[in-house]
């Protein structure tokens, strides 16, 4: 995982009355990179790059920053967190099947437990929405961490046949996956509530990863051989991953 050696707040961008701050990120690491999240622009840098680069890549990503904005208006009303009353629930998807939820509020004691299709919350009386969501979805991440990682190594005997040393969920909002260096797949636990085809395709976009470590045109191109309708996937997460939470 790559260290941060120097954070710097670069610029600010103004977007639909919102001031979003662009943050670069001098690391020990050996690509370049930029994310879109609720604090603003994430620019990772290499280090070592001269000044030349280093703007060359800060304008570039502020460019690409602008872009998205322009394509989704509503990005900050959509990074509001939210979080599921599961009081009010009867039943979750997950991995594309119904379970029925049986909630309760107790003084003395908390646990989650799944089985035969039914998933039991006995909730603390103090406990907020924010915190029953955050232990549930860690509660099923662990659940359904082996069939994860049968699913990953479905996918990559298939059609990669890289060297996965570990995959994981974490509870993490702001991206669906990552892959480190060190051969490590991390997914985030929204994951568990998305149709099986968008599991698929994001378990390809971060094995592809493994082969082409950026998103360019011989990376897109990995990703099309194995899902020709990946598209598809992309279309659905831009349209109801903002409502994809625990």
């Amino acid at each position: 995982m790559a260290g941060a050696i120097n954070k710097t707040l670069h610029d600010t961008i103004y977007f639909n009355n919102y001031a979003v701050n662009i943050y670069v990120y001098i690391e020990k690491r050996s690509n370049s990179r930029v994310s879109l999240c609720k604090t603003g622009v994430i620019i990772r840098l290499p280090k070592g790059m001269n000044k030349h680069e280093k703007n060359f890549y800060i304008s570039k990503y502020t460019d690409w920053a602008n872009q998205k904005l322009q394509e989704i208006p509503d990005f900050f009303e959509r990074k509001k967190e939210l979080y599921k009353d599961y009081s009010k629930i009867n039943e979750l998807k997950l991995f594309g099947q119904t379970y029925s939820i049986n909630f309760l509020v107790v003084e003395n004691r908390e646990k989650i437990s799944i089985k035969n299709n039914e998933i039991h919350i006995l909730a603390h009386i103090q406990r907020s929405k924010k915190e029953i969501s955050e232990t549930l979805a860690r509660a099923l991440a662990k659940f359904f961490n082996s069939y994860m990682v049968d699913k990953v190594d479905v996918i990559n005997r298939q059609h990669f046949q890289v060297e996965v040393k570990k995959v994981r969920f974490r509870n993490n909002k702001r991206v669906w996956g990552s892959c480190s260096s060190r051969g490590n797949l991390s997914f985030s636990t929204r994951l568990l509530l998305c149709p099986e085809k968008i599991v698929d395709y994001l378990i390809v976009h971060e094995l592809a990863h493994f082969i082409h470590r950026d998103h360019s045109s011989a990376y897109w191109k990995c990703v099309e051989s194995v899902m020709p309708d990946y598209r598809e996937s992309e279309a659905w997460l831009k349209k109801y991953g903002a409502n994809t939470y625990f």
